[in-house]
């Protein structure tokens, strides 16, 4: 119907003239109730206890689709009626979208109901997924299968506690560190580097980032290879070694529950309880610290983890299972790798599934298999299909070939040689001995294997 705006409070009704008439005490609509919600939540007008601690805050977590409806109002009343901004900060996301990108909506029926979702796969994993699947500037698709995967992360960090309470009853005695193996240090780095990106990427609001950071280091570095390495130092009969892994693995795994607490709160609470040595909520505990660098454990540690992931892949692709044990021979290509690998050959040995392992330059002749990883070639003999290792080289050969051309046509180009960094020039010509000297040696490999009957 028609409605009548009135600068002064009327003393009759426009329309029925009677005298008896009250305003409307519920004015605000929705938006403008909601641009009151900072200050008004905490006593406003009165100055309370919590209107001096928790006004203004410091920042606002909001979606795009509502910065005029809400973000702005708030901005604008927090100045009218407190004379101060309400937050300092506002991070803009995106939405969270469907798996075809459509908008959520209940006409179309494409929502998805969180308490569901939660009751199926948790909280955290809820959490994870929304929160690592963001990046700047980019709405979500949310996809089932990564709140199903992020559960398996959960359940990854939950097991690898419990493999730590398993050694770990009490807060180990701290070690010296000039007693670490190979793995300590390189584990110990690692964290250095993870607490450092993260705090990084948690300053610069990149959450995405922090998590695939998290991701990296926890499931791969820690799960996959640090407690692979140290199940083979606690069931061993080194007390002075067992003593040194157990301080490093409650380091390690304390940290990264502390590392992960801002993303998967549940989960990480839990844990922080059950971890010897703690009190109070993980909520108020101290961010972790770090300062281990150890760029030479680093890079023998990556050399060994290149090694075995070279057999462990040449495994899967001939189906040759890991019960069907190898035997193994590495040509190192200096001496100092030939240090490293005959100190990690134990290593070696038991993450390639290998029943041998002979080091040195005497490779073995025959039907073998030879593997090109960075500073030495692994030779596997008694490989009966010759033709399809003959392919198998051949593609070595195409892909090094293009390597070598693709960095010959960078070097061609004047500009680049001019005006890129003299470092970046060095590396490139580094990157391509290093190429070029792998070619000769599959091509040897493969002439080798001509001789042979297919």
């Amino acid at each position: 119907g028609h409605v009548t705006v009135s600068k002064d409070d009327p003393d009759v009704c426009a329309h029925c003239h009677s005298d008896q008439i009250t305003q409307d005490e519920d004015v605000l609509d929705t938006w403008f109730s909601s641009a009151l919600w900072p200050f008004s939540t905490l006593g406003w007008p009165q100055n309370t206890a919590d209107m001096q601690r928790y006004y203004p805050t410091d920042v606002l977590v909001t979606g795009y689709d509502i910065i005029f409806f809400w973000v702005a109002r708030m901005m604008t009343m927090g100045a009218v009626c407190t004379g101060r901004a309400p937050f300092g900060t506002v991070l803009v996301h995106g939405l969270v979208r469907d798996a075809e990108g459509r908008k959520m909506s209940k006409s179309l029926g494409n929502g998805i109901d969180p308490i569901a979702i939660i009751s199926e796969y948790g909280a955290d994993a809820l959490r994870f997924m929304l929160v690592t699947t963001t990046t700047p500037g980019q709405d979500v698709r949310f996809r089932i299968e990564r709140v199903s995967l992020a559960r398996a992360f959960a359940n990854k960090l939950w097991n690898a506690t419990r493999f730590m309470f398993m050694h770990v009853q009490d807060v180990p005695e701290a070690s010296d560190p000039s007693t670490w193996s190979t793995a300590d240090r390189w584990i110990m780095h690692r964290l250095t580097e993870t607490i450092a990106a993260i705090t990084e990427r948690i300053e610069a609001y990149d959450f995405g980032e922090m998590g695939r950071a998290l991701t990296d280091f926890i499931w791969d570095d820690v799960c996959d290879w640090y407690i692979e390495c140290a199940k083979i130092t606690l069931t061993g009969d080194d007390p002075h070694a067992i003593a040194r892994t157990k301080d490093v693995l409650y380091t390690v795994m304390r940290a990264a529950i502390q590392l992960m607490h801002p993303l998967m709160p549940f989960v990480t609470e839990e844990l922080w309880h059950q971890l010897p040595g703690t009190t109070g909520s993980i909520s108020v505990s101290a961010w972790p610290q770090a300062d281990v660098r150890d760029s030479v454990a680093h890079d023998k540690m990556t050399r060994m983890i290149a090694i075995v992931r070279a057999v462990r892949t040449w495994r899967a692709e001939q189906n040759v299972a890991p019960s069907k044990k190898i035997s193994l021979h590495i040509r190192p290509h200096t001496t100092e790798i030939a240090q490293d690998v005959h100190s990690d050959a134990q290593l070696i040995a038991r993450f390639a599934y290998a029943s041998s392992l002979t080091i040195g330059d005497d490779v073995p002749q025959g039907i073998v298999t030879t593997l090109v990883v960075g500073g030495a070639d692994l030779t596997i003999p008694h490989i009966v299909d010759v033709a399809q290792e003959k392919a198998r080289l051949q593609a070595d050969i195409a892909r090094l070939r293009e390597e070598v051309a693709r960095i010959d046509r960078k070097l061609d180009q004047p500009d680049f040689v001019a005006r890129a960094p003299e470092a970046i020039v060095t590396k490139e010509r580094n990157k391509r001995a290093e190429y070029a000297s792998m070619l000769a040696i599959v091509c040897e490999k493969l002439e080798a294997l001509d001789g042979t009957d297919a």
